[in-house]
């Protein structure tokens, strides 16, 4: 698969993943050992993805949500990384799983510095209501939040799978 092709697509499924919509598949999305289904069929070594990312699933198996959403390392940031890299330089596993941890670190800073540009939504939203702008509230809401949300995540995850082990 073509390399620019592959970096946008491991871009849009995380960005895609972060979204969070719905209750249901958001957080399975979300899962390392689901990332490496994504980057197996992408990438035709289902084997080594899912070795890679059963691995990895292993490590972040204990990662929950606190109350507000924090969490202390993103593994979908870590797996939509460290996983293509792994494949593609025939890495072993293990390795692989070292290669993620501070992708997944990397991922909260990410995430802090969304849900604080996040705030300026809030505020327009609350200009909006004083107007009954439903249509516009609404905007604030899913819109803004969502191309934010692809503006900060798909550039990393982009640049990580473009440029590739040698850079990473």
């Amino acid at each position: 698969m073509d390399t620019l092709l592959f970096a946008s697509l491991m871009g849009l499924y995380y960005w895609f993943a972060r979204l969070r919509l719905g209750y249901t598949f958001s957080a399975m999305l979300l899962q390392p050992v689901v990332v490496a289904v994504f980057v197996g069929l992408l990438l035709g070594n289902m084997p080594a993805a899912m070795i890679i990312g059963a691995g990895m699933q292993l490590v972040y198996l204990g990662v929950t949500s606190t109350p507000g959403g924090n969490v202390p390392s993103d593994p979908a940031l870590a797996a939509c990384i460290a996983i293509p890299i792994a494949v593609k330089a025939n890495m072993d596993p293990n390795l692989a799983i070292a290669l993620a941890i501070p992708f997944g670190v990397i991922g909260v800073f990410l995430d802090q510095l969304r849900r604080t540009l996040n705030a300026a939504w809030v505020h327009m939203a609350d200009k909006h209501a004083e107007t009954a702008n439903i249509s516009a509230i609404m905007r604030c809401a899913f819109l803004y939040p969502a191309l934010l949300g692809l503006v900060l995540r798909f550039p990393v995850v982009f640049a990580a799978n473009y440029f590739g082990q040698n850079v990473v």
